[in-house]
């Protein structure tokens, strides 16, 4: 029993760890994306 619980803590923090790194990349690509708008906005691509 002691060992199941275990493991579903373990699961547990490997899904938290892998949906934290998802989320930070996800904002990395925003934080990109807007830059990019930013750039085009202040020297638009003829």
């Amino acid at each position: 029993m002691a060992r199941h619980n275990h493991n579903n803590s373990f699961h547990y923090n490997t899904a938290r760890r892998w949906l934290t790194r998802t989320v930070s990349e996800q904002n990395d690509q925003v934080e990109t994306t807007c830059k990019s708008n930013v750039l085009l906005k202040k020297f638009p691509v003829e």
